[in-house]
């Protein structure tokens, strides 16, 4: 998986591939100038992420992820408080 997303990323021109003709070969991979446009783009998204919190993936509703419904799903109420929610959650009382 790791080297297909390499090959795909190089094949984009985001990332630059070096093999230096040794026993075993070694590869190096590197950031090309486009590669590092998207530092910005990808720190935007990191910040948001972590300002989900440590359960992102129970936001977002990821299969068996988080707490609340089968799915892991949540709702935020008025006062910020998240609860539980879909089929068979109670609600807050």
């Amino acid at each position: 998986m790791l080297s297909q997303t390499l090959r795909s990323l190089t094949a984009d021109g985001l990332v630059s591939r070096r093999v230096e003709p040794t026993v075993p070969p070694r590869t190096w991979y590197s950031l090309t100038v486009l590669g590092r446009t998207l530092d910005d783009p990808l720190a935007a998204v990191r910040a948001w992420a972590e300002g989900l919190g440590g359960d992102a993936q129970g936001d977002l509703g990821v299969p068996g992820a988080g707490f609340g419904g089968p799915y892991g799903a949540r709702r935020v109420e008025p006062d910020g408080q998240r609860s539980p929610c879909g089929p068979g959650a109670a609600l807050p009382s």
